[in-house]
């Protein structure tokens, strides 16, 4: 790994454990085993750090899209991984990573939110013209608006998990906002196999 790579998996490490705020240079110098120096070789300021380690994040996470999506099965069991692993992702970061994100950051705060809902919204698309030839998604759907729709459930969903103080049960908030509104737009077929799905999961 070279100094570049190795600089921004520190920051990334740090910035979701601590939040952004609580993050010096001089603490990914010395997580990095770097001088403070090396880092400004290698970016202008801060801003610059995390701006990287964002689009970091994002390849990250496409990846990680594309081999959830691999596994196979129909879209109510890709569904049921995308949303799950998305709720773990964000329970294993400090909420002040958020907050500083967008108290401090805001234009980089909503390059991200605009580049999330952009990529969000096309594999949706994706999964829902799957559902469709797969027979379990209504083929009368509005396919734009459906996704749409769909890609607003999953960022309430998320929304309500990070709000731990709550207590919402995960396979809660699934039920009643991701799979409630799938009903809806699903086949007698697609109904047929999410009781099943519903009857193997309790």
């Amino acid at each position: 790994m070279d100094i570049k790579a190795r600089i921004i998996e520190t920051a990334i490490k740090l910035f979701l454990k601590f939040g952004i705020r609580g993050v010096t240079m001089d603490m990914i110098a010395k997580e990095a085993g770097v001088s403070k120096r090396t880092i400004y070789e290698n970016f202008k300021d801060k801003t610059e750090v995390l701006e990287t380690c964002l689009l970091h994040m994002d390849r990250l996470k496409n990846e990680e899209m594309i081999n959830l999506k691999t596994v196979g099965g129909n879209i109510i069991d890709t569904i049921y991984r995308l949303a799950n692993h998305h709720i773990k992702d964000l329970q294993s970061i400090n909420p002040l990573f958020f907050h500083d994100l967008q108290k401090i950051y805001p234009k980089l705060w909503k390059n991200s939110l605009d580049k999330k809902d952009k990529d969000g919204l096309s594999e949706i698309h994706k999964l829902f013209r799957k559902g469709i030839n797969e027979g379990l998604i209504r083929s009368d759907i509005h396919l734009e608006v459906a996704s749409r729709v769909m890609l607003e459930h999953f960022k309430l969903a998320l929304t309500l998990e990070l709000q731990r103080n709550r207590g919402y049960d995960r396979n809660i908030l699934f039920e009643n906002i991701i799979l409630n509104y799938f009903r809806g737009i699903a086949t007698e077929k697609g109904l047929d196999i999410l009781k099943s799905y519903q009857a193997t999961t309790q």
